[in-house]
């Protein structure tokens, strides 16, 4: 962190994000609410960033369940091609390079 954000509301955004997708029964709601709270976590802990653009993929994916495989697919893309360059290696640690 570059200190442009206390660690307190980092953590509070994260946790809140969480409790709102643990209160919730839409499964699209509870992704999208996952891959918030780890996003805003994402702030302290790189690490996090894969868990984002996973439940990202997954909400998606819930929330057009009746092309989930098409619109995962097209997420997973979308996020690979606005995604920065030097951020793909943390955010898709096992991304092949080739």
């Amino acid at each position: 962190m570059r200190d442009e954000i206390k660690f307190k509301e980092v953590r509070a955004a994260a946790l809140a994000a969480h409790a709102a997708a643990r209160e919730t029964e839409n499964p699209a709601a509870q992704a999208a609410a996952s891959a918030a709270g780890h996003a805003a976590a994402t702030a302290h802990v790189a690490g996090h960033a894969h868990h984002t653009v996973n439940y990202a993929v997954k909400a998606v994916s819930y929330a057009f369940s009746v092309n989930a495989a098409f619109a995962a697919l097209n997420e997973r893309d979308w996020q690979l091609k606005h995604l920065p360059g030097h951020f793909q290696p943390v955010v898709f640690p096992d991304q092949d390079e080739g």
